[in-house]
């Protein structure tokens, strides 16, 4: 009985874990898409112009900068002693710092040698901003390893809902790229305080030890990650360059169609980053087989969330398209619907296993498979079938490279692919859902009903059968 409740309780916290990190994520995405949406639709072109490259060198810039060095605070603290663990902390800030001034020193650069006074602001201030926040790009990553995930997902959401206010604030106040520049720094700055408040509560007064050889060892850690995030970013570009550069008109449309739904994106690394400590833990002890037991477990219950969720939005996209976007964007439904579908194996963080192994060289070599085949299978769709083929490669690329992961992951933990992942319960929860997609579809589709009637309609018989199939499950 009491091995029950104990389970009952681990079920618990890694469900509250999990929200409260797919929450925090979420909440970041859900600004950034709609800054986009509000930008676009209310500023000029030529300011929208400026504004979108300033945002998108913000955003590069962030990622690539931090250099993956929050995601070697995730190996390195479960096995070092307090007093080393506050010296990584606060060597990793100021290794931070000096990316950021990097960053903002090129930012002024190129932005003087533009010669347009609004590109020249709109890039500097992206470049502060970058500066200012950069070494907090830690702090969730360190209250994760601390134990409290579901304070990092707060924190994420509350500087979340920072950046709104900051960024719609000049919109509503009539300014223009300049202001909502000024108001990302200023979200940064709030950023930069509150982070400075939160990890000295994590170090407190407790000793701080730099050890010899451990800047070497972190670096030598997060190089490969870096090379692996870099190609990381390219994938996700990479589309909408070749549309760009081939079918130029369509880009629009297309990253319309390329976008991700947050709760989609972000619940495979909030759950991954729930079990992140404890993985390392039982690698690090050699448990490989305490180690796959639990990523497996994760794997099996995000599977029956994630699953219906990629269905459901998918299933409600072409009525979804026709409410809320202009006539022409039909066009890209199956293009969005396809790439949502891309969802379906994104139950759980892979690479984290391998981060957890230290095994980043094939961190390295899995991105840079995703970066080819996406390459490949990319230009073949679109030549063959234009926007539509183009998806359909991207997914094919996407399955390639999946089940060449799952065969690293499988060689790590010693087991072969047929137990690797939960196969079972996956495959089920594919059949079941996609036969409840399908079927929905057809009869929408006969019955003759289209735009927020069939939204509903499908949204209640989408939420009757997931009630029934929970039924179903806690019964056997």
């Amino acid at each position: 009985m009491s091995s029950v409740v104990h389970a009952k309780d681990q079920q618990s916290t890694f469900a509250r874990s999990v929200g409260w990190l797919a929450f925090g994520e979420a909440s970041i995405r859900v600004v950034q898409i709609g800054a986009v949406l509000v930008f676009a639709r209310v500023l000029d072109a030529a300011n929208w112009n400026a504004l979108a490259l300033a945002l998108s060198v913000y955003l590069a810039a962030l990622v690539i900068a931090s250099f993956n060095l929050e995601h070697s605070l995730l190996f390195f603290l479960p096995r070092i002693s307090l007093a080393e663990r506050n010296g990584l902390l606060r060597r990793t800030q100021l290794l931070l710092i000096v990316n950021g001034l990097c960053v903002f020193i090129v930012c002024y650069v190129v932005g003087r040698m533009v010669h347009r006074p609004m590109a020249t602001a709109t890039l500097t201030l992206a470049g502060l901003a970058v500066l200012l926040e950069l070494p907090t790009e830690i702090i969730s990553a360190a209250l994760i390893a601390d134990g409290s995930p579901e304070q990092a997902g707060q924190w994420d959401a509350s500087q979340a809902l920072v950046q709104a206010v900051c960024l719609f604030a000049p919109v509503v106040m009539g300014y223009g790229p300049v202001g909502i520049c000024v108001g990302l720094v200023t979200a940064s700055c709030v950023r930069a305080v509150s982070g400075y408040v939160v990890m000295t509560r994590i170090i407190g007064d407790g000793p701080v030890t730099m050890r010899r050889g451990m800047l070497l060892e972190q670096l030598r850690f997060c190089l490969p990650l870096g090379i692996a995030l870099a190609a990381g970013v390219l994938t996700r570009s990479l589309d909408k360059w070749l549309v760009a550069g081939i079918r130029p008109l369509d880009v629009g449309m297309y990253t319309v169609a390329a976008q991700e739904i947050p709760i989609l994106a972000v619940l495979p690394y909030a759950g991954g980053a729930s079990i992140a400590r404890q993985l390392m833990e039982k690698v690090a002890a050699s448990d490989m087989l305490g180690a796959h037991k639990l990523w497996w477990q994760q794997a099996r219950h995000m599977t029956a969330l994630v699953v219906p969720l990629t269905f459901y939005v998918a299933v409600i996209a072409p009525d979804a398209f026709a409410l809320l976007m202009p006539h022409g964007y039909s066009r890209v439904v199956i293009p969005f619907v396809v790439f949502t579908l891309v969802g379906l194996h994104r139950v759980t963080e892979y690479g984290l296993v391998l981060r957890a192994a230290n095994r980043n060289d094939l961190v390295v070599v899995s991105s840079v498979v995703l970066l080819m085949t996406n390459v490949v299978f990319g230009l073949v769709g679109l030549h063959l079938g234009g926007l539509n083929g183009l998806a359909c490669g991207s997914l094919v690329a996407f399955a390639v490279a999946w089940i060449w992961m799952l065969g690293r992951l499988a060689s790590v933990f010693e087991v072969s692919m047929s137990r690797v992942f939960p196969w079972e319960s996956w495959t089920r929860n594919v059949a079941v859902y996609g036969l409840v997609a399908v079927s929905l579809l057809v009869w929408v589709h006969h019955a003759s009903i289209s735009g927020g009637w069939a939204i509903a309609l499908k949204s209640c018989v989408f939420g009757v059968a997931v009630l029934v199939d929970r039924r179903t499950g806690e019964s056997q």
